[in-house]
C-alpha cells in the first residue's frame, strides 16, 4: 500500500526540464519540514549522481554549472498516504551557481529523481 502511495505521489510532481525552473521546489502533496538530521556520504553521493545524470542539469553544466559536494543538504518530505498514514522521506538540496545565479535542485533519493531546478 505504501509503494502504491509513493508511486501515485511520484506521478503528481511537475517537472519540466525544457523550461529549466520551476515555480515551487516542494511537489504537491509534500511539506518540507526542518531537519537536523545530516544526509550520509552515501546519501550526497547518491544526490549527486541523480542530478548529474538529469538532462536539465547537464544543459546547466555546459553552462558553467559546478556540483559542491559541501552544499547537498538534507530535506524532510512528508505527506499523508490515502489510509491516513504519514510518510516520512528524506530526499537532498543541492545548492549550485551557474554564473552569478543561485540555483537549487531538489532530488528526490527514493524514486531517483530530479523533482525541481530553479533559481
Amino acid at each position: 500500500m505504501v509503494l502504491a502511495v509513493l508511486i501515485a505521489a511520484t506521478a503528481l510532481f511537475t517537472y519540466a526540464p525544457s523550461g529549466l525552473e520551476q515555480a515551487s521546489p516542494v511537489p504537491a502533496g509534500w511539506t518540507e519540514v526542518i531537519t537536523d538530521n545530516p544526509l550520509t556520504t552515501e546519501q550526497k553521493e547518491q544526490a549527486l549522481g541523480i542530478l548529474s545524470a538529469d538532462p536539465a542539469f547537464q544543459e546547466l553544466r555546459r553552462q558553467g554549472a559546478l556540483l559542491d559536494r559541501d552544499m547537498v543538504l538534507p530535506i524532510e518530505m512528508v505527506a499523508e498516504a490515502v489510509s491516513g498514514e504519514e510518510i516520512t522521506e528524506t530526499w537532498a538540496q543541492v545548492w549550485f551557481e551557474v554564473g552569478d545565479v543561485q540555483w537549487a535542485a531538489v532530488v528526490d533519493l527514493v524514486s531517483g529523481r530530479v523533482v525541481s531546478l530553479s533559481d
